[in-house]
């Protein structure tokens, strides 16, 4: 069901897809960044070139599969994703704030004041 959801995706937005894990065939393009954790460490650091499109993304998604639970190393790898999504947000608040204050600074919109914008 949820390959089913990424195809359709895919299909009609022409969103980048990443993946990590053996081979394997899916119904959509996508791109194999590699086969172990180590990957998701050199995307955390911003050190793998599929970091760019990650964090262009306006609604990414990161999909951890059930076989996590089955690995030793679990804990290290949700930390790792953890910190990945962590770094996305803090851009976005950021680039929020750089944008609020630069409409403020231009006053080119007087809803500005009106529309606090609060930290997420």
């Amino acid at each position: 069901m949820v390959n089913a959801r990424i195809r359709k995706t895919v299909r009609e937005t022409h969103a980048k897809v990443g993946y990590i894990g053996p081979p394997t065939d899916f119904n959509y393009d996508y791109q194999h960044l590699g086969t172990c954790p180590q990957t998701l460490s050199e995307i955390a650091e911003g050190r793998h070139p599929f970091y760019s499109a990650l964090s262009n993304a306006k609604n990414p998604v990161i999909i951890v599969g059930a076989g996590i639970f089955e690995r030793n190393d679990k804990d290290a790898i949700f930390s790792v994703v953890e910190t990945i999504a962590k770094k996305k947000k803090k851009r976005e608040y950021y680039q929020t704030r750089l944008e609020r204050s630069q409409c403020i600074a231009s006053k080119c919109c007087p809803n500005c004041f009106a529309r606090p914008w609060t930290r997420a």
